[in-house]
């Protein structure tokens, strides 16, 4: 029977050799902001205390698909995102905080034509979650579009909470000339309801 000493040895080279093996073949496990092998790393842009969230797209014959993952050393979590088309991006409000304090991450990307695609990932301690939008007519979603293109986040009720406004053409009136401004309110939950909307001339720097 081997000694004691020798066995806590062994166990030791192996655990170590296991966790090297693991980050190798995982390299956007830990790293700089980069791009590599359809994976981009959106780490030190959010500036994470611990672990990292990269993005991967996975092509689908004339269709791409996107999902984010969120390592926290041998943890993984992952989250198939909605309504992208080409092209994923943090937005420039891509953090925001609950009063909690814990994180969402602002994804945006176009799509058709002239419009813009916007989701919301919640980073939780046990992974991600998409923040929900309750709109206008009811229904929810993971996702919301504007085809202005123009999103801004501001507190529009003084309640310390960042809501969402959703610039998209008046096609009911002009839509070279007119738009509607939706309000979303975020909840308790972090989730955004429609509040309210009005008709404003097109110009977005009204906001």
């Amino acid at each position: 029977m081997l000694p004691k000493k020798l066995l806590i040895m062994i166990s030791t080279t192996l655990t170590v050799a296991f966790i090297a093996i693991f980050l190798s073949l995982s390299p956007n496990l830990i790293g700089a902001d980069t791009t590599r092998n359809g994976v981009k790393d959106f780490s030190s842009e959010l500036d994470l205390p611990k672990g990292t969230v990269t993005l991967e797209e996975q092509g689908q014959k004339d269709k791409s698909s996107f999902k984010i993952t969120r390592r926290i050393w041998l943890f993984q979590r992952t989250l198939n995102l909605t309504g992208f088309e080409e092209e994923v991006n943090l937005c420039a409000d891509h953090r925001i905080n609950f009063p909690e304090n814990s994180d969402l991450i602002c994804l945006t990307g176009e799509v058709g034509a002239h419009s813009m695609n916007l989701q919301i990932i919640r980073l939780t301690s046990s992974g991600l979650r998409a923040v929900s939008f309750k709109t206008d007519n009811g229904s929810n979603s993971d996702n919301i579009t504007s085809d202005l293109p123009f999103f801004s986040f501001k507190d529009v009720n003084n309640d310390r909470m960042i809501d969402l406004i959703v610039y998209n053409r008046d096609y009911d009136s002009d839509p070279l000339l007119y738009a509607i401004k939706s309000y979303y309110t975020r909840d308790q939950e972090g989730n955004y309801r429609f509040d309210s909307k009005e008709r404003i001339g097109y110009n977005v720097n009204d906001n």
